[in-house]
């Protein structure tokens, strides 16, 4: 379903399926504006799904799926521990790490730029160069981004987004990026200025040491 997608369920029993029947518009008056993506007919029922993309999947592939609910963002056995654990020894981009849906299943494009934007994460900073208590930091931004956008999504609302589409940081009032990058060529908003880019931990140390050296110098002056 994505973040816009719907379903309606018709009980075949008492309407039948004309577009002139009136029980039958009332129930998809709702979805007027939206696209019939797929109708399934079954025995008593017709499930009818909106703005949703259909793929035919094996059932090892369900259960594929069902072990990894642990790593899904939107999964009630959301295990954050787990997906740590992941990042922590990935070597690729962290945007396109959390876009990996064997990583962390349910990041999207939009929950990517708006979780690594709040965590304040370059997205092209490397996930296992990222502290460690940045990247439990950013897999909770992520994590309550998704869930508070579906919740407005339920009730047929959008969520303020504080990067995505945005033309200028709300906190630095810089311009934002908008690069396309990754295999796929999704495109990524981000602040330049307020997202720390993450290449290597002696990167970061050499960082430390001479912050402390001019600290230290301007003390001593």
């Amino acid at each position: 379903f994505g973040m816009s997608g719907s379903q309606v369920i018709v009980p075949i029993q008492t309407m039948n399926r004309d577009v002139s029947d009136t029980n039958y518009k009332s129930l998809l008056r709702p979805f007027s504006r939206k696209k019939l993506s797929a109708s399934l007919l079954f025995d008593d029922i017709e499930l009818a799904l909106f703005d949703s993309s259909v793929c035919l999947k094996t059932v090892a592939y369900a259960l594929k799926v069902k072990l990894r609910s642990v790593l899904d963002v939107m999964s009630s056995d959301f295990d954050s521990l787990e997906v740590l654990k992941k990042l922590q020894v990935d070597d690729r981009e962290i945007f396109e790490t959390i876009m990996d849906q064997e990583v962390m299943p349910g990041v999207g494009n939009v929950i990517k730029c708006e979780g690594l934007f709040h965590s304040k994460v370059h997205p092209k900073s490397i996930s296992r160069h990222i502290p460690s208590d940045i990247l439990h930091q950013l897999i909770q931004n992520l994590q309550r981004f998704a869930r508070d956008w579906y919740q407005k999504r339920k009730v047929r609302k959008d969520i303020f987004k504080s990067v995505y589409g945005v033309e200028v940081c709300i906190t630095c009032r810089q311009g934002i990026r908008l690069v396309r990058s990754g295999i796929l060529q999704r495109i990524t908003y981000f602040c330049e200025s307020c997202q720390i880019l993450y290449t290597s931990r002696l990167f970061l140390s050499w960082c430390l040491f001479y912050s402390i050296l001019f600290h230290l110098n301007f003390f001593v002056t």
